[in-house]
């Protein structure tokens, strides 16, 4: 029974072990690899601009919608004809439609419309799809300076020596069995 309890506990530690290390890889791909093949895009909300659909804090998850397809109701990411910024807002009217359609927007907890109406000239444009909380926070946690330089120095190096550890230290779920000493033997 003694040595039934340590490799149970191995066996746990390795497979939790296995889905971080899944979860990990997962998450790398969903984040930061996958935007990059263009399917879909996301943005951290930074704005209470769209609340309660899109709160502060949340990530935002786009695909692309072409120019064409753009109708009232639908949440667009687009640039701002003013400034030099993105806006995501919920397209209440397309003025005109066609290949560059022009289109009023307005965000939902904004009492009215956006000042300007919008043509879109490039495409596609940005449809909101899926929007998880809190995440986008998180997101901008890891954008963070000290957050890079502990992803990029300090936990390589707490893996090489743990790495060394292992290699190094004597397994901690393996009992160490002293060997009874023989008595001398007997001479006769």
């Amino acid at each position: 029974m003694a040595t039934v309890l340590p490799r149970v506990a191995r066996g746990v530690v390795r497979a939790l072990l296995g889905v971080g290390l899944a979860c990990s890889i997962l998450a790398l791909a969903a984040l930061a690899i996958g935007p990059r093949t263009g399917r879909y895009r996301m943005q951290t909300v930074l704005t209470g601009s769209m609340r309660p659909k899109l709160p502060v804090g949340s990530l935002a998850i786009s695909t692309p919608e072409p120019l064409d397809r753009v109708r009232a109701g639908q949440i667009i990411t687009f640039q701002a004809p003013v400034g030099n910024w993105v806006v995501t807002h919920r397209v209440i009217e397309v003025v005109s439609g066609g290949p560059h359609p022009r289109v009023r927007t307005k965000g939902d907890a904004n009492a009215a419309a956006d000042p300007w109406v919008t043509q879109l000239e490039r495409g596609p444009v940005w449809r909101v799809r899926l929007v998880v909380p809190l995440l986008g926070t998180a997101v901008r946690l890891l954008r963070m300076r000290w957050v890079h330089v502990g992803t990029v120095l300090v936990a390589p190096m707490l893996l090489v020596l743990l790495g060394l550890r292992t290699i190094w230290a004597p397994d901690p779920f393996r009992r160490h069995v002293r060997r009874a000493r023989r008595p001398p033997a007997a001479t006769s």
